[in-house]
């Protein structure tokens, strides 16, 4: 959260203000605590510094998000207010209400709520930590943030492995057994190897000891750019003038058609989700590209195109030879966001 502070004694403040507005719009109430608090503690001190009116009698939030119910309610009250004091400060300065969306800082790997499956736990019962293992599935697979070196002759295994009790939560032996090795079942203490090296590998705080009837799953400190995504693109859907925000963040998680790279005979089970993967992903795109050409910024459009094909396996040669070419041109672009759709899988 560096450079909020005001610029300088000319009043102007107008930068500062701007990034905070950008940096509030992209928060969700599946954002951590501590983004949370940082956000709202620069953003009273930039408008205390910046206007002689009451900043004390916002209405005051300390996001403490007790239950499902509370949630949007007091992320509402904390974010909401002060968003719009530090709009409403903006016009007084510039006149101005609707500024260009302007660039969104690089996310880290923090843990947001998951929806692959119900089971997965609530924004509220996630634990916030920047050291938590990702599991990075938007592009080619890894495992980033592992607390342990791991077998490197294992490595690729021990990724399916992981990657499948993350978006397989509670899912038992047989399952696993079904997906991973259809070709014919391995023995008890085989699976329990195999379960033991990945604990090693990503931390038992991480992977806990399996419960009786509970079945394999990861704990709070698991995360992976697949649930980022979905996350922000969930709150793109109902956040007005916030939504090209969620969604520049959302599509800066791509790096690639996912689960790419993947060696010959791993990730089989996987190939119905990566259907719908890139489906969410392409999607995303057009909808953001469909936003800038609303604005009249047919410019500004041929970055999320650019994600688009991407995300349908683009190489970097091919995307600096097909993008740049439609230009300003928004007959051109409208174009191009046809024909990415029609290679879209349905």
């Amino acid at each position: 959260m560096s450079g909020f502070a005001p610029e300088g004694a000319d009043g102007s403040g107008v930068t500062a203000l701007r990034t905070l507005i950008e940096r509030g719009r992209q928060l969700t109430t599946a954002s951590s605590p501590h983004e949370l608090a940082r956000w709202r503690a620069t953003a009273l001190c930039v408008l205390d510094t910046l206007t002689t009116n009451p900043v004390f009698d916002l209405p005051c939030s300390e996001w403490v998000l007790s239950s499902a119910q509370d949630a949007e309610l007091e992320f509402a009250r904390g974010w909401g207010s002060l968003l719009g004091a530090l709009e409403g400060e903006l016009f007084r300065q510039t006149g101005q209400l609707h500024f260009p969306q302007q660039s969104v800082p690089a996310l880290e790997c923090v843990p947001l709520v998951g929806r692959i499956a119900e089971s997965r736990p609530e924004p509220h019962e996630r634990e916030a930590s920047d050291s938590a293992v990702c599991l990075l599935l938007l592009g080619p697979v890894q495992v980033v943030n592992a607390p342990g070196t791991g077998q490197s002759s294992l490595r690729n295994s021990l990724t399916e492995l992981a990657c499948w009790i993350y978006l397989h939560p509670g899912a038992g032996p047989q399952d696993l057994e079904r997906d991973l090795h259809p070709k014919g079942n391995r023995s008890k203490q085989t699976r329990d190897s195999q379960s033991s090296r990945l604990r090693a590998w990503i931390g038992a705080e991480a992977f806990p000891r399996v419960e009786q009837n509970r079945g394999y799953r990861f704990s709070e400190r698991v995360t992976s750019d697949w649930t980022q995504f979905q996350d922000h693109h969930l709150a793109s859907q109902g956040s007005g003038e916030g939504a090209a925000g969620h969604l520049r963040a959302a599509l800066q998680l791509v790096r690639g058609r996912p689960f790419a790279d993947t060696p010959p005979g791993r990730f089989e089970w996987a190939v119905d989700m990566k259907a719908s993967m890139t489906k969410a992903l392409v999607d995303a795109s057009v909808r953001l590209a469909r936003l800038h050409l609303a604005e009249h910024e047919p410019e500004a459009a041929l970055w999320p195109l650019r994600q688009g094909f991407r995300a349908l396996g683009d190489t970097e040669h091919e995307l600096d030879r097909r993008v740049p070419a439609y230009d300003k041109d928004e007959d051109a672009v409208l174009a191009a966001l046809r024909n990415l759709q029609s290679r879209t899988p349905k």
